[in-house]
């Protein structure tokens, strides 16, 4: 979860932070060239294997050129070949939407149970329904984020077979489908 957080943190400094540079003019003043780094499209944390058997652990893809995609890791950019890549694991991410489910469930069960104000009343009470149905969403939110982290499953791509313009679209459709943002 740490390691999430700091990537968003990079992320965000990334695109929302002005470098400078120094250069040296011919007259010897130091002057200022503005330099923006933009990081428009990241992934998951995920595994890259290449070719040549690297293997590059927990780190977002970005930055999908002709014939180059970049990666990050911990602050750290690096290129690599499109025709390079053989493999890619992303790992799993099951808690979010566990919880998701799981919070709906619990909030339509006590809706429904709450509104009827449990069979003792005549009338459905919508403002009952909610109540109930909010604080049964929380309990139920935690074991559906369980859940979902239990059954969650790392998703393998194989590229390997894949010829150039295969690899790039493969690798432009992960980057949409498993956007960080």
């Amino acid at each position: 979860m740490i390691k999430i957080i700091i990537s968003l943190i990079i992320i965000f400094l990334t695109n929302h932070v002005n470098l400078f540079s120094q250069t040296i003019s011919k007259d010897s003043i130091v002057s200022l060239n503005k330099k923006i780094i933009s990081i428009t499209d990241t992934t998951y944390e995920c595994t890259v294997v290449t070719a040549s058997r690297s293997v590059y652990k927990d780190v977002n893809m970005y930055g999908l050129r002709d014939s180059s995609i970049k990666i990050l890791k911990k602050g750290v950019a690096r290129e690599l070949f499109i025709n390079d890549i053989r493999t890619l694991k992303f790992n799993a991410r099951g808690f979010g939407k566990g919880a998701l489910i799981g919070a709906a469930a619990g909030f339509v069960l006590g809706f429904v149970a709450g509104g009827q104000g449990f069979g003792f009343n005549n009338g459905f009470k919508i403002g009952d329904g909610m109540l109930v149905g909010f604080i049964t969403a929380i309990p139920f939110c935690f074991i559906g984020g369980g859940l979902g982290v239990l059954f969650a499953e790392d998703q393998f791509f194989d590229l390997s077979n894949l010829d150039y313009k295969g690899k790039k679209d493969k690798l432009k459709y992960l980057i949409l489908e498993f956007s960080d943002r």
